[in-house]
């Protein structure tokens, strides 16, 4: 009959189509076992390596927490942690996770590169402030405690005229 026709027509094309499939579920299969090895092989590393032999560290991961924290913030950089690798290990190279601190200019540093004003016998010489840094303030300054000398010419100070 006709319709017996029709039916292993039906069967024959539903077995190729589910022979098709298998074909690539199989290449799926194969492909996403193929990237696995590959990850595996030049992938980070895991603690399931234990640092053995063979096992290289890839120090790519910030995690910033107490247990990669090297040192505070500071008016230079934000805080400082170590990369990490997939397995824990900490690196050697830091990133930053935050913000600088402002400067702090509360150092009385009598240099050259913060005088403000050289002094002489009436006024003091001045100096600015500086931050720990050594950034200078532009704005504040101090006096030194330096007492400053006439500058005896002829029997009188050059600056102020008192007599010797």
């Amino acid at each position: 009959p006709p319709g017996r026709r029709i039916s292993k027509q039906r069967q024959t094309c539903g077995v190729i189509h589910s022979i098709k499939m298998k074909n690539k579920l199989l290449k799926f299969f194969a492909l996403a076992l193929s990237i696995t090895m590959i990850v595996s092989v030049f992938g980070a590393c895991d603690n399931s390596q234990g640092g053995g032999e063979g096992h290289v560290h890839a120090y790519d991961r910030q995690i910033a927490d107490e247990t990669t924290f090297k040192e505070d913030a500071t008016c230079e950089h934000g805080p400082l942690y170590y990369y990490t690798c997939a397995c824990g290990e900490k690196g050697t190279e830091t990133f930053e996770d935050g913000r600088a601190l402002e400067h702090e200019y509360d150092q009385k540093v009598e240099q050259d590169k913060y005088l403000e004003y050289e002094g002489d016998c009436q006024n003091p010489t001045t100096y600015y402030y500086s931050c720990k840094c050594g950034l200078a303030s532009q704005s504040e300054t101090f006096a030194s405690d330096e007492v400053i000398d006439h500058d005896y010419v002829d029997g009188a100070c050059s600056i102020c005229g008192e007599p010797e």
